[in-house]
């Protein structure tokens, strides 16, 4: 089993073809399949490479987020899907690559979204999904998968309703009112940090 992003990099060969199945590229199909795995005490694991072609998927993923809605947590539907997100057109992906699907699913209830910008951060909220008893939803930056690189902590859960401070302004820019605040996500995330040198030399932090 692999992708284009190798998340799923050897998972077939370390636990065989039940567990890992290299699906058919229909992603109401394996979606939908993951939806009765997860009705049924399973905890699946869907991983969509680019997550734009979930649209195919769409009534499979309403659903899992409705059951869970519905029945106010009563009714456990572990689900976890991962893949890449976000627009990135000057990698020649196109259109049909570069749709913010994140956008398309935020309104639907039951439903947990997150994204992560860096290796360590995709880890740990995979983990924290994986146990999750409801479905949940994570994008990574589709501009920054194939040059993220980075250790990560294997016993490491990151929480899902929290976003991550990766700088501080100092302070002394605090009380000069010269602290700006960013908040940002996917590769939002690359573009804010490569800018602090910049922000910092016209004197704000």
């Amino acid at each position: 089993a692999g992708s284009s992003y190798d998340i799923p990099k050897l998972t077939q060969q370390t636990y065989g073809k039940i567990r890992a199945a290299d699906e058919i590229i229909d992603e109401g199909h394996f979606i939908g399949k993951a939806l009765g795995e997860g009705m049924n005490g399973y905890r699946p694991i869907v991983e969509l490479m680019n997550t734009n072609f979930g649209i195919y998927g769409m009534a499979e993923i309403s659903s899992a987020g409705n059951t869970y809605a519905t029945t106010g947590g009563q009714f456990d539907m572990p689900m976890t899907i991962i893949g890449a997100g976000g627009t990135a057109p000057n990698q020649a992906l196109g259109a049909e690559h570069s749709q913010p699907f994140h956008a398309y699913v935020m309104g639907i209830p039951g439903l947990k979204i997150c994204t992560a910008a860096s290796p360590d951060a995709a880890y740990g909220i995979t983990k924290s999904m994986i146990r999750d008893n409801g479905p949940c939803f994570l994008f990574a930056p589709v501009k920054m998968m194939k040059e993220s690189k980075g250790a990560v902590d294997l016993g490491k859960c990151m929480p899902l309703n929290k976003s991550k401070l990766l700088h501080e302004a100092s302070q002394e820019s605090v009380d000069a009112k010269q602290a700006v605040t960013v908040l940002t996500y996917l590769h939002g995330v690359k573009e804010a940090q490569a800018s602090i040198d910049a922000i910092m030399e016209e004197g704000f932090d």
